[in-house]
């Protein structure tokens, strides 16, 4: 395995004369200041040690990105967000392409256990292999330096490890989908589908939230502008057409 090597200090002084010392990851907890040499094409999937690849970045955001891409460099990621009956599964049919590699908690658990009626069972050794397995599957797709295009279906954005997760996903520019028809509609099908109370408790936190595409949208296009400014976008990606409810 090649061995990471220290940066020249003429590339750093490069990097900080182009594009600053301000931590480019801005990620929850960010200090802002940069303190160390991140490649922005991670290092384990052929990153170089070049100005066009560094940029400066704060020791903690260096150490909570842990190799996931900034999106495009590498896997191309959409995240679909919603509450539980919003449809979401339904969307990403509607929009991925035939070759994406998609992860659904639903199917995966379905897929473990294909007796169990996940939509109204929700046995607690399911759920938590069924979570392990999405987290795991989590983190190896989100670094993945082939440009494939990865689909993540989530409900709540957040987990111990990663509270703020949804801010980190808008950090590292993935393609964010807010799948939600309405409250009224989600509690009509989740109760016509005899939905578990654990999957009512999942909407009620949802919808606490406050999570709307526009909200999105807003955080997306200033965070796009930044990544702009330090030269590792051209132009704002296109996304694909949003759901209108």
């Amino acid at each position: 395995m090649a061995r990471r090597q220290t940066i020249d200090p003429l590339i750093r002084a490069e990097v900080i004369q182009r594009w600053g010392n301000t931590c480019w990851l801005s990620l929850p907890g960010c200090t802002k200041h940069g303190e160390e040499d991140d490649h922005v094409r991670p290092f384990h999937i052929g990153g170089l040690d070049t100005v066009a690849n560094i940029r400066r970045a704060c020791k903690h955001c260096n150490a909570s990105r842990q190799d996931r891409i900034l999106s495009g460099y590498g896997a191309n990621i959409h995240v679909v967000l919603g509450p539980p009956e919003a449809g979401k599964t339904t969307y990403v049919a509607e929009h991925a392409t035939a070759d994406a590699l998609v992860l659904d908690f639903d199917r995966l658990a379905s897929s473990i256990c294909p007796s169990v009626d996940i939509r109204k069972e929700r046995p607690a050794p399911l759920v938590a292999a069924a979570q392990s397995a999405w987290q795991g599957a989590y983190r190896r797709l989100v670094r993945l330096g082939d440009p494939v295009d990865v689909w993540l279906i989530k409900s709540i954005p957040s987990n111990k490890r990663h509270p703020r997760m949804l801010d980190e996903w808008i950090a590292l520019d993935y393609s964010l989908h807010v799948v939600d028809p309405g409250a009224q509609t989600v509690f009509d099908r989740l109760t016509e589908h005899g939905r578990t109370h654990g999957e009512q408790n999942v909407a009620r936190q949802w919808y606490a939230l406050r999570i709307t595409q526009q909200l999105v949208d807003a955080k997306q296009k200033a965070r796009r502008d930044e990544l702009a400014r330090l030269g590792l976008r051209s132009s704002p990606p296109s996304t694909s057409v949003r759901p209108e409810w």
